[in-house]
């Protein structure tokens, strides 16, 4: 009783199970009684009515995935030999705004079905981003390039799209490449 609503349920094991016994046992203190012999059934029910659900501790929240490695690690070392980190910086800035007019204008040909005025295209991103490092940019404009000129031009209606969602990706995550 001096431990009030901190106080453990006593439940007694007893051989005793008359209605007049629980009255007794209640009255000594105890919480609650099981008869013998106790089946696991009853004692899991007792349990569960005296024992207050545990809560789960709150599982840690999973880490944030790695960006995306969008510049070929080796290209990168080479470009910091010649360069510092602003330096290599200003590139890949030059090259932001030189492809997004490039991608721009791709997307226009590409509507109007211009495959003469969008195979430059391809070819000119393919090139600069492969120098840069950007492999997968590269290849996607590569692949696109060589649909067109193999006229698989279905190919173009995943492709573009896909070209511009790598490139809105690597701007999205080249900075903290830089640093790492």
């Amino acid at each position: 009783e001096q431990l009030g609503t901190a106080s453990p349920p006593i439940v007694a094991m007893t051989a005793y199970s008359m209605p007049d016994d629980a009255a007794r046992f209640v009255e000594a203190g105890l919480d609650d009684y099981l008869a013998k012999p106790v089946r696991h059934q009853q004692l899991a029910a007792i349990l569960t009515r005296w024992i207050a659900p545990m809560t789960p501790k709150p599982t840690p929240p999973a880490p944030a995935p790695a960006p995306p490695t969008l510049i070929d690690p080796e290209v990168l070392s080479n470009l910091l030999e010649v360069g510092d980190i602003d330096f290599v910086n200003e590139l890949y800035v030059e090259f932001v705004e030189e492809a997004s007019d490039i991608l721009m204008q791709a997307t226009i040909h590409w509507q109007a079905a211009n495959l003469d005025g969008l195979q430059p295209l391809l070819h000119q991103l393919k090139g600069t981003a492969g120098t840069l490092g950007l492999t997968q940019l590269a290849a996607q404009a590569l692949r696109l390039e060589k649909a067109i000129k193999d006229n698989e031009t279905n190919a173009l209606h995943t492709g573009i799209p896909e070209l511009n969602r790598l490139f809105e990706q690597f701007i999205a995550h080249y900075p903290a490449q830089l640093t790492t």
